[in-house]
């Protein structure tokens, strides 16, 4: 999982420490300069991603997502979810949707990047979530059942749901924005 300024976030699992004694379980930052990757934290994250736009990495922890920056800063963000966040293109704004995990109601979720509590969109079930190419708004599919998926639209600035179309069958995860 290496990141574009050189670093790389290498999660370590109990089975692997059992095996090194040098190691701790958690997550270890190294560097392309061949020092000695740096334990930085005892939460074993799972699933890391690097962001681009947010020149951070995000991973999955048991107490919620964290993001971890090129010098092994760890922030654990301001809810306790199990899924990574989904970055808005300008990088002050992500998005989740919680599954029920750690008693976060299920829905749409937006938190603006920093210590801010997120709002809650939709407290409905969201199977697929997407920011638009400038940010301002938000597609999702909103599950009422395992055959009944409806494609809405929110915009960042007003937070309210737009039924765009009812029974979507298609996979949104290969659908694009189209732009002027």
């Amino acid at each position: 999982y290496m990141a574009w300024s050189g670093a790389v976030l290498i999660p370590v699992e109990p089975n692997i420490t059992s095996n090194a004694p040098d190691l701790q379980t958690g997550m270890y930052l190294a560097n392309t300069n061949g020092a000695k990757p740096k334990h930085i934290s005892d939460l074993m994250g799972r699933d890391p991603v690097w962001s681009k736009q947010a020149g951070v990495f995000f991973a999955k922890t048991d107490k919620g997502a964290v993001e971890v920056n090129p010098d092994g800063e760890v922030t654990q963000l301001p809810a306790p979810i199990a899924v990574r966040p989904v970055l808005s293109p300008d990088a002050h704004a992500w998005l989740w949707a919680s599954d029920g995990f750690n008693d976060v109601p299920v829905g749409l979720w937006i938190g603006a990047v920093g210590p801010e509590a997120p709002s809650q969109v939709l407290n409905a079930r969201v199977v697929y979530a997407a920011w638009s190419p400038d940010g301002q708004n938000i597609l999702f599919v909103k599950s009422a059942g395992s055959k009944d998926l409806q494609l809405y639209r929110v915009a960042r600035a007003d937070g309210k749901p737009i039924l765009i179309h009812q029974d979507v069958t298609v996979n949104l995860e290969s659908a694009a924005w189209l732009t002027p």
